[in-house]
């Protein structure tokens, strides 16, 4: 089966980020945030990480996971409405419900026209330069002045 999906929502139809990199990701974070606290500095050696990697791994990547993820972008079994449930998702910025009346949505003009604008610089005046002739002498500052 050859499936064409549409551009710039394809993330959301691809079935392993939808059921398993996006739940690897989440499990990794909980486990270091659960880990962090206990480690007196903050920071994590290698094996550690790969410690953690391989626990989120082996909790998330189930065969259960994979068919639910086909199954959730509608890529097997086909179904359109799941397709279409997942783009209209995408159509709102990743969230079940549109917003409609949030207080960003009604200053976005005000915030272009004064946050966004950079002043203007203040222009330099240059002064025309003056070329003198010499005449192979060394220039003082009574020369120059003239």
């Amino acid at each position: 089966i050859l499936v064409c999906l549409p551009p710039n929502g394809t993330h959301l139809l691809q079935p392993l980020d939808v059921a398993v990199f996006s739940p690897f990701k989440i499990s990794i974070k909980q486990l270091l945030d659960k880990m962090l606290p206990s480690i007196g500095d903050g920071s994590v050696d290698k094996q550690t990480v790969l410690g953690v990697a391989a626990l989120a791994w082996n909790y998330t990547c189930l065969g259960s996971n994979l068919v639910a993820g086909f199954k959730s972008c509608g890529i097997f079994p086909l179904s359109r409405v799941s397709m279409h449930a997942k783009l209209e998702n995408f159509e709102h910025n990743g969230l079940s419900e549109p917003l409609r009346e949030e207080a960003w949505v009604q200053v976005v003009d005000i915030v272009k026209r004064e946050i966004l604008i950079l002043p203007v610089r203040p222009s330099k005046k240059q002064t025309k330069r003056r070329r003198k002739n010499t005449g192979g002498r060394i220039l003082t500052r009574k020369m120059l002045e003239e």
